[in-house]
């Protein structure tokens, strides 16, 4: 179950995202009501924002659920509890965010700690679900350790959303650097964000031969 409520939440990050890419973010100016009704009319911006709101309203509850069926057996699964008691704790906290995000009219701070809470949800819910797959179930004991290698990983979205909120996503055109008519703040931003999609592709392969050596 928990697997599956982790895949609704990258249905709804990924809605997010096209929430962002056509220009709905405010389609709903006002939360929790959408244009001062419970229904967001014939709008299509509204439409999609409303469309986002519930199924961020499903996956919250479904987190919920979930947290409490976790606390109340955490004795039989005691590695999987604290994670999907987290994601119940944390989705909570990015709801709140969300609201915040369309009251304060899309500031690009809280746009991008709302993205952030959204990926460490998911991590948790999916660190959850892999916990349940088996009660001797563990993290990998390799030479590498996952951890590192998740904070790079975060970076790099995190970044990425850094370069879609400041406007520079077509700022740097050039490969392996950024042209004579990139901006600073965008070659400083695509030039962070590859290097850490290089880091971070180095150790997924490294940890994967690591693994794979250990049997």
């Amino acid at each position: 179950m928990a697997l599956a409520v982790a895949a609704v939440t990258v249905a709804l990050i990924t809605y997010g995202s096209w929430v962002r890419v056509s220009g709905s973010g405010l389609g709903c100016p006002d939360w929790p009501l959408c244009n001062g009704g419970l229904l967001p009319g014939e709008d299509r911006a509204a439409a999609i924002e409303y469309g986002h709101r519930m199924l961020a309203g499903l996956t919250m509850l479904m987190v919920a659920v979930l947290g409490v069926l976790a606390f109340r057996r955490r004795r039989e699964a005691p590695f999987a509890a604290p994670f999907l008691v987290g994601a119940a704790v944390l989705i909570l906290v990015q709801a709140g965010l969300g609201g915040i995000t369309v009251l304060a009219d899309l500031p690009g701070s809280i746009r991008l700690a709302h993205l952030g809470m959204g990926m460490v949800v998911l991590g948790l819910l999916t660190f959850g679900g892999l916990a349940l797959l088996s009660r001797d179930w563990q993290l990998p004991r390799v030479r590498i350790s996952p951890l590192p290698l998740a904070l790079v990983a975060a970076g790099t979205i995190m970044v990425g959303g850094s370069i879609v909120l400041t406007q520079t996503s077509f700022g740097c055109l050039d490969l392996p650097t950024c042209d004579s008519e990139a901006t600073t703040m965008a070659t400083w931003l695509h030039s962070l964000h590859r290097t850490l999609g290089l880091v971070l592709a180095a150790g997924i392969v490294a940890m994967a031969m690591a693994m794979r050596v250990q049997g």
